[in-house]
């Protein structure tokens, strides 16, 4: 769902209609967590031609922080502020922290990558090591897509080309 709308999370395959579309996502129950929160990443990947394939990783990003300290126990799959770092759902929370300046987010719910990957680093965490990784998975998610991306820009690009 946009914006966190129409997510729903289960712990039981009946709960979903198969009837209706649906993305489903396997959920991980111990995520690493930021200070006890959940948290992810928005990564911008550059993809400038599908043959050759050229594809460039900016080096900042962003990082979302639920509202809520995390706990996977009882029955508090409802509490999206725990489960869902979406801007939408906890920007509403009273616990959101804005960021006191593009250079300053320790402690909001709002970071960039580099306030992440200095804190990683700080706790021990092989950084480069992390960011490799994080490429060859940008890139290997590009490639399993790549025949289905270039046969889509070369019809489009086709179609362009006679009308005229």
């Amino acid at each position: 769902g946009c914006q966190g709308k129409d997510i729903q999370l289960t712990r039981s395959l009946a709960d979903i209609d198969p009837h209706e579309p649906n993305i489903v996502q396997r959920y991980m129950h111990r995520p690493h967590l930021l200070d006890g929160y959940k948290y992810d990443l928005r990564l911008y990947v550059l993809l400038t031609s599908v043959q050759p394939m050229r594809i460039y990783m900016f080096r900042e990003g962003l990082v979302r922080v639920c509202t809520e300290k995390y706990e996977l126990k009882g029955n508090n799959l409802g509490d999206a502020c725990m489960h869902l770092t979406n801007y939408a759902i906890n920007k509403d929370n009273d616990a959101f922290v804005q960021p006191a300046s593009a250079t300053e987010d320790s402690g909001s719910h709002k970071r960039t990558l580099g306030s992440l990957l200095k804190t990683l680093e700080q706790e021990g965490a092989d950084v480069p090591a992390l960011w490799d990784a994080i490429c060859q998975l940008c890139v290997k998610t590009i490639i399993s897509v790549q025949p289905h991306l270039q046969h889509t820009y070369y019809t489009c690009r086709q179609r362009a080309e006679d009308a005229g």
